[in-house]
């Protein structure tokens, strides 16, 4: 069989071949899911937060890149957010993914690697 991965183990080096691939690929989803499992209530925050951010700086951006093109800022506002709405949709949704996924995996890997500061009592 063809191997398409090699990797470390604690006796040397294991050898992946095409009908291991779906396991490997199974056992680093099942460490990302283990390492956000304790984050699982912010995920949802963070992808909330996400979600707002990214809905008011696309409000404010298709306003913006209308006003000088109507004759007043309704006009400016109502345009530019109907025409913006595709591309809403696109970059709100991948930025509730994003937040929901990868910052509490970020969160997480920077405790593992000890770089969070944490408050001391004096």
């Amino acid at each position: 069989m063809k191997t398409v991965a090699i990797r470390q183990s604690g006796r040397g080096f294991r050898k992946y071949s095409l009908g291991n691939y779906a396991q490997v690929i199974r056992i680093y989803f099942r460490r990302v899911y283990v390492a956000i499992l304790p984050y699982g209530r912010l995920s949802l925050i963070f992808g909330l937060i996400g979600f707002q951010a990214t809905f008011a700086y696309d409000v404010l951006t298709n306003f913006g890149s209308w006003v000088f093109k109507t004759n007043s800022l309704y006009q400016a506002f109502i345009i530019g957010n109907i025409t913006g709405v595709p591309f809403a949709i696109l970059h709100e949704s991948s930025n509730i993914v994003f937040f929901a996924i990868v910052v509490p995996l970020a969160i997480a890997t920077s405790h593992r690697a000890g770089l969070v500061v944490q408050d001391q009592a004096q």
